[in-house]
């Protein structure tokens, strides 16, 4: 996910608004999704140095380690090895095999999620700002790892000797709905962050200013966690075709 496409969808909330209507991607909509996973790239929309500062108690430690570079170095790394591992075995599993290692990879995403949502409310709270560009390269590494399995596994379903064209398509519908998920959630991120930084660091005499910009920051967050519980509930919506899929023979 590029910084544009999330400051699309802050620019643009009200078009952002699914309510319940179902939304359905187009084929090269679901096509991009699947070929360019889930990448997280929010560096450009970082605090100013300045705000900060400003919102930063002087005796704030980080609340990372020291090595976390060597860290996230090191989780990609083993995670790329597995998965490498794992493409060599794939032609060799049967179709129940596949959806199930594609299921595997649907749970740990949901961890991943957690992960990172959980990252930022300690970032948060602890008011440790720029400790963020860490968060976001570890959790980009988890989303791009487990992207490129479910990509893995979709080709194998959809050529010999699977041949199973539905199965395929299906996950790449996991896929696109995955990208705009991350795109939402990265979105929603980006609020939270600028609500933060302007209760903080608001200037003085400016109340009734700084009261409307945390209100309309607050209504933006609310609407994309909304969007976010309308995709979720189409990526169940296509978990439940896949179920339905796979028992067929």
């Amino acid at each position: 996910m590029d910084f544009g496409k999330c400051s699309a969808i802050l620019a643009g909330r009200k078009s952002c608004e699914v309510g319940t209507q179902r939304h359905h991607h187009s084929e090269e909509e679901v096509q991009e999704g699947y070929l360019l996973g889930q990448v997280i790239d929010l560096r450009p929309s970082a605090p100013s140095s300045e705000s900060v500062h400003a919102c930063e108690p002087p005796q704030e430690t980080s609340t990372h380690p020291s090595n976390k570079e060597e860290t996230i170095l090191s989780v990609e790394a083993q995670a790329q090895q597995s998965v490498h591992k794992l493409q060599e075995g794939l032609t060799a599993l049967p179709v129940r095999e596949l959806v199930k290692t594609f299921r595997q990879a649907q749970e740990e995403r949901v961890q991943a999620y957690n992960f990172f949502d959980q990252g930022l409310a300690q970032i948060l709270s602890s008011r440790a700002f720029t400790e963020y560009d860490a968060l976001c390269a570890e959790a980009t590494a988890k989303f791009a790892v487990l992207s490129n399995l479910v990509n893995a596994v979709a080709e194998c379903l959809g050529r010999d000797p699977y041949n199973r064209v539905v199965l395929a398509r299906l996950l790449r519908r996991i896929q696109a709905e995955e990208k705009e998920k991350l795109s939402l959630t990265a979105a929603l991120h980006l609020e939270k962050f600028r609500l933060a930084t302007s209760t903080c660091s608001g200037a003085a005499g400016n109340e009734n200013s700084d009261g409307r910009e945390a209100m309309l920051l607050r209504e933006g967050a609310r609407r994309l966690e909304t969007n976010i519980r309308h995709v979720v509930c189409r990526i169940n919506d296509v978990l439940e075709e896949i179920r339905y899929e796979e028992e067929e023979e």
